[in-house]
């Protein structure tokens, strides 16, 4: 990333019934590859998407939406991944 600068989009959570589980492990795990930080903020709270915990407390429901922050050398291609997979356009 040229800038430095931390990128954020926001997404709408539309992947199966929100941020349960499985697809909270999946994401986890989506995040992990990335050498970027991660970071999820609902309304209410945030949390890094490389915790499964953090992910999990964030509590999103199908249609709610998230902003998807991300820092790091890998930034953009970070952010393109994880806001695909929460808007369901890449398999759980």
């Amino acid at each position: 990333m040229g800038s430095n600068q931390p990128l954020s989009r926001e997404v709408v959570v539309l992947i199966g019934n929100g941020l349960h589980l499985r697809v909270a492990s999946r994401l986890v795990t989506l995040a992990n590859t990335f050498q970027s930080a991660v970071w999820l903020s609902s309304q209410t709270r945030s949390g890094s998407a490389k915790s499964i915990l953090a992910t999990l407390e964030l509590g999103a429901s199908k249609g709610e939406p998230l902003t998807v922050t991300v820092d790091g050398p890998d930034a953009e291609t970070a952010l393109e991944a994880i806001c695909d997979f929460l808007a369901g356009r890449t398999p759980i």
